[in-house]
């Protein structure tokens, strides 16, 4: 068992070296990135929980990683990477809808929404596990078969 948590953590102290700025940190305190990291996940955990900050935080998690990953798709010209992340912000703008709505309505019956609505968002848009990829394939083939009865509706007209 503990040699599971021992791969789990090189891993992770692996792709936490590959970020500058905790390099620095670590060198400058002397505390290892992993815990730093931990830290910081605990501390987005709290506030997000105990609707502390969470409307900035969560919108930074939602809206502001994701439009980085977005660029990079939009640079590199994968069209099929912003077609699914273009399906991300439709997304998340509904949700972003009912939650202003309703935002009273939630901090009183769903205290764990804001939680709940990062770790889903970032379900979708994180390349280890990209579930936008998986809604954008559900959605596609329906998208596609509406597009084409909207498009016989319109050549029918003319």
């Amino acid at each position: 068992m503990t040699h599971h948590i021992q791969q789990y953590h090189h891993h992770i102290d692996f792709l936490l070296s590959q970020s500058p700025f905790l390099c620095r940190i670590e060198a400058s305190t002397r505390i290892p990135k992993t815990r730093i990291a931990a830290a910081v996940i605990l501390i987005t955990i709290l506030s997000l929980s105990l609707h502390i900050l969470h409307l900035p935080l969560s919108h930074i998690l939602t809206v502001a990683l994701p439009s980085r990953l977005f660029m990079q798709y939009a640079e590199t010209s994968n069209a099929h990477g912003i077609r699914a992340l273009g399906l991300y912000f439709l997304i998340l703008k509904v949700v972003n809808s009912f939650q202003n709505l309703m935002y009273d309505w939630i901090l009183d019956y769903l205290p764990l929404f804001f939680l709940v609505k990062v770790g889903v968002c970032w379900w979708m848009f994180l390349p280890t596990s990209m579930g936008i990829e998986v809604v954008f394939n559900r959605i596609w083939p329906y998208y596609l078969m509406f597009r084409g009865v909207i498009d016989d509706q319109d050549n029918n007209q003319t």
